[in-house]
């Protein structure tokens, strides 16, 4: 059904901008943004980055359109995505999440069509870039690289109870892989086991989530776009099994969460857009450094906590920049 209407959902926004050309005539830009999959994070960062555009624009007058892909974590529908772009004149192509950031390096290869890769976890590990500061090729990035040692180092600063924990994860996912590293680097420093089980797809969320049993006392979703975009499902089974799942984004966290650190996706989005407009002024894009969100937030869910049986510290939630009732 989604490939069938993938067209449809190629939204094409028409919005306004000013453009001085040396003729002085109205002229139009357009903009290829696409997307993975659909999970919070990668929705909460394409919202930032349609804000911050549209605000841009308001006191702008010619046009500018915006056609929007979404490849629902089908591979198969990326290819034909990127395909698509590829054969069309676009001025700037966003690209929101590694693999089909990947998919895109490799097909314009033969084509100076300036880029953003969107949300990436490491784009140098990940060949999109040549550095962060010197991204380089008329391509740059954003990242979303989590406080990853900070969010193990909660657990075993608040939740000495919580010594085994389990982590769900695309193996297949390079931008996971670079994530997992620090994970289990940082959870070897402070004494915390992982259980580590491989999540492929969505429809096997399920299995791998009871699969846990009682061999851990939570579970972390970390920075993987299949988990992340499973959250819901994963808490949800991860309740029944009376497991606290602790996130490492927002996104995560509102889908039922006991708690999180992490990084605002919506910003990330803001700070890409900021990249879009200086390269639609003119400038190289492989001569933007790569933008990093700083500032973590801290979220605590306490009726979510308190259905679990878990007691959160009173000196962490006077901590919390969230803290939900």
């Amino acid at each position: 059904m989604k490939k069938n209407v993938i067209k449809c959902i190629s939204a094409i926004l028409i919005i306004f901008m000013a453009i001085i050309s040396c003729d002085n005539e109205s002229s139009t830009q357009k903009i290829a943004l696409a997307q993975y999959i659909d999970h919070p994070g990668l929705n909460a960062a394409r919202d930032g980055f349609n804000d911050r555009i549209n605000e841009w624009l308001r006191t702008r007058k010619d046009s500018l359109e915006i056609d929007y892909y979404n490849s629902y974590g089908d591979n198969s529908m990326m290819q034909t995505i990127i395909n698509d772009i590829y054969s069309k004149d676009y001025q700037l192509i966003i690209t929101l999440a590694t693999p089909i950031s990947q998919a895109a390096k490799t097909k314009f290869l033969d084509k100076n069509v300036p880029m953003i890769y969107g949300v990436i976890t490491d784009p140098v590990s990940a060949g999109l870039i040549q550095s962060m500061q010197k991204p380089g090729d008329n391509n740059t990035a954003s990242s979303d690289q989590w406080p990853y040692y900070e969010q193990i180092k909660l657990i075993k600063d608040y939740f000495s109870n919580f010594k085994k924990i389990g982590v769900p994860f695309n193996p297949g996912e390079v931008n996971t892989q670079y994530a997992m590293k620090q994970i289990r680097d940082a959870a070897n420093n402070l004494g915390i086991e992982l259980v580590e089980k491989p999540l492929y797809n969505l429809n096997d969320v399920s299995t791998v989530i009871n699969s846990f049993g009682n061999s851990v006392d939570a579970i972390f979703i970390p920075a993987d776009n299949t988990a992340m975009a499973a959250a819901p499902t994963i808490i949800l089974v991860a309740k029944r099994n009376n497991l606290p799942v602790i996130a490492g984004d927002p996104g995560t966290f509102n889908a039922g969460a006991i708690i999180g650190l992490g990084v605002s996706y919506y910003d990330l989005g803001t700070q890409t857009a900021e990249m879009a407009i200086k390269i639609l002024n003119g400038a190289n894009a492989g001569s933007l450094p790569v933008a990093v969100v700083k500032n973590p937030e801290l979220m605590i869910n306490l009726e979510v906590a308190k259905e679990l049986g878990v007691t959160i510290p009173n000196n962490l939630i006077e901590k919390a920049d969230t803290v939900i009732h």
